[in-house]
């Protein structure tokens, strides 16, 4: 009876270890994307600020280029959930081998139109800055874009390193 008793209380011990890990692990994963979102916002409020500064935009400028800025950007978010969520279905597909060559050419063919539309939305916002910006000013911002991605991914890398 003693060593039942001995093994219950082990096991208990076993279960609460269990979810008091769980729970760390949990509350470990959220620390890291509370962390990384907040990382995330200061980068964006740096690019903000930067364009602004580039730029030379005035409070009306900043509001409706802001404005258009958020509207393509939301689009193109749509657009990548919507392809993340296609080339998942392909890749669980695949690994059960449970569909025709039908699906994967029409599985293609729709993320290559998702790749199209999300080109057709940058270009139609670099066409709607025309309202706002002079086409120097839009030059700027593309040159500004691509330099400020790729510094803030070098130092990224290095600090992951």
């Amino acid at each position: 009876m003693n060593n039942e008793k001995t093994k219950g209380e082990v096991m208990k011990k076993i279960f609460m270890l269990i979810i008091l890990t769980s729970f760390a692990l949990y509350a470990q994963d959220e620390w890291q994307q509370r962390k990384a979102w907040e990382e995330y916002k200061k980068f964006d409020q740096l690019e903000k600020a930067k364009i602004i500064e580039i730029l030379d935009l005035n409070e009306e400028e900043s509001v409706r280029f802001f404005a258009k800025r958020n509207e393509y950007r939301n689009e193109v978010r749509r657009l990548l959930e919507r392809r993340k969520d296609l080339v998942e279905d392909l890749e669980t597909n695949l690994e059960k081998k449970n569909q025709d060559k039908n699906y994967y050419k029409k599985a293609v063919a729709e993320i290559n139109s998702i790749d199209m539309k999300i080109s057709e939305e940058k270009q139609k916002f670099y066409r709607s800055l025309g309202e706002i910006l002079e086409a120097d000013e839009i030059a700027k911002l593309i040159v500004f874009e691509y330099t400020f991605r790729r510094d803030m991914a070098r130092k990224l890398m290095k600090r992951g390193r």
